[in-house]
């Protein structure tokens, strides 16, 4: 699958590119009763989306193309992009997994040998007051100019300044430094959701830490992250190829174009024990006379739930969101905060952050304070697999 190059570029290998998760958010035409006024652009960025090799469109498939409305802060910038709208239109992208799996597309589309310098992904509603507030006089992303200043010409990595770059963007363009928080996955057993919900989260996450060769959450426990929210980030080539090409592959296949985190029954070995035993005292009417999940046959855990898009929002995107800083960042699940001060260079980012905030080195240090919404405490982590 291929998406739409926006601008023209010189160099793809030394490139930053934005690649957005949009769903109709700038989409000229779309089905009544999901119409959204697009945002302020000018004639400029009136296009239609045709599939992409590097800017060559192809016009056999004009007549399939949709019509999108950019905004016009994106002239200056290489957009990549994907639709999630319709496969009978040309660079379609499943909506299995949200934004994640906007993500995985890019990646397995490029790996291993055309990725580029740096990569800036994030939901549509990040950027929603990006023109409003920008300033003719400063790059529009300030992250972008202090990133791009360790790339050589040959898209390399400046020796003075290497570094395997992940960094958070938090929830929208101008808000900085982002919220950190911590979150136990006992959040989806909370309120009115089905009892099955919090066990489909849980071997999701478990799943997705043994594909990506990451630090395990301990067996019988109820597993507990730091993380930061909203799945928006900078991450480079360098860090994207610490993972096999295969790796991410897979992980496309299981959460995007197969939407099932895990096909088969739960591995009670592992799964907490205060999951199971949610899911084991929820009423037989909630679970609707489904079959046993937890049972010893074999069955398609996916096929067999009755709300197949309410658990895999949950499953797919939601695993995707709370271990960005696992399956990216490279980061054990309960991290410690990033140092932007490090990662952007500080003067470069005092300099040229565009809402005015020059925080102090100190108060951007790699220990964070972190937002409790769930418990965590006297959480350990193994390294066994």
């Amino acid at each position: 699958m291929l998406g739409l190059m926006h601008v023209q570029i010189k160099n793809w290998q030394n490139e930053f590119v934005i690649v957005p998760a949009v769903y109709n958010e700038w989409l000229v035409e779309v089905k009544e009763g999901d119409r959204r006024d697009p945002p302020e652009a000018d004639a400029f960025t009136r296009q239609r989306l045709h599939p992409h090799q590097h800017n060559h469109p192809d016009p056999a498939h004009d007549d399939k193309a949709m019509k999108w409305h950019f905004p016009s802060w994106t002239r200056d910038h290489a957009v990549y992009m994907y639709q999630r709208l319709s496969e009978d239109h040309p660079c379609f992208s499943p909506n299995h997994a949200h934004e994640g799996g906007i993500y995985l597309q890019f990646v397995v589309d490029h790996v291993p040998d055309n990725l580029p310098a740096y990569v800036l992904f994030a939901q549509a509603d990040w950027f929603r007051d990006a023109e409003s507030r920008r300033d003719r006089h400063r790059p529009l992303l300030w992250q972008e100019e202090c990133l791009r200043r360790r790339v050589n010409i040959d898209g390399s990595i400046n020796e003075q300044n290497k570094a395997d770059i992940w960094v958070p963007l938090g929830q929208t363009f101008g808000i900085f430094p982002p919220k950190f928080k911590k979150r136990s996955v006992s959040l989806w057993a909370g309120g009115r959701r089905d009892p099955a919900t919090v066990v489909v989260v849980e071997q999701c996450w478990r799943d997705m830490l043994r594909e990506f060769n990451a630090t395990m959450f301990p067996p019988k426990k109820q597993p507990c992250i730091h993380f930061y929210p909203y799945d928006n980030m900078i991450v480079s080539r360098e860090q994207i190829m610490k993972h096999d090409p295969c790796v991410w592959k897979n992980a496309y296949i299981k959460l995007v174009s197969a939407a099932t985190c895990h096909r088969s029954i739960f591995d009670k070995t592992v799964l907490s024990t205060e999951s199971l035993n949610h899911y084991l005292e929820g009423s037989a009417g909630q679970r609707r006379g489904r079959r046993g999940l937890l049972g010893t046959e074999a069955v398609d855990l996916v096929g067999n739930l009755d709300d197949v898009g309410t658990y895999m929002k949950h499953a797919a995107s939601g695993t995707l969101e709370h271990l960005n800083h696992v399956i990216w960042g490279g980061k054990p699940p309960h991290m410690d905060g990033v140092d932007f001060a490090t990662v952007y260079d500080h003067e470069c980012m005092c300099n040229l952050n565009s809402e005015g905030l020059c925080h102090s080195a100190d108060s951007l240090a790699v220990v964070q304070h972190v937002d409790a919404d769930s418990d965590c405490d006297g959480h350990k982590f193994s390294d066994a697999l």
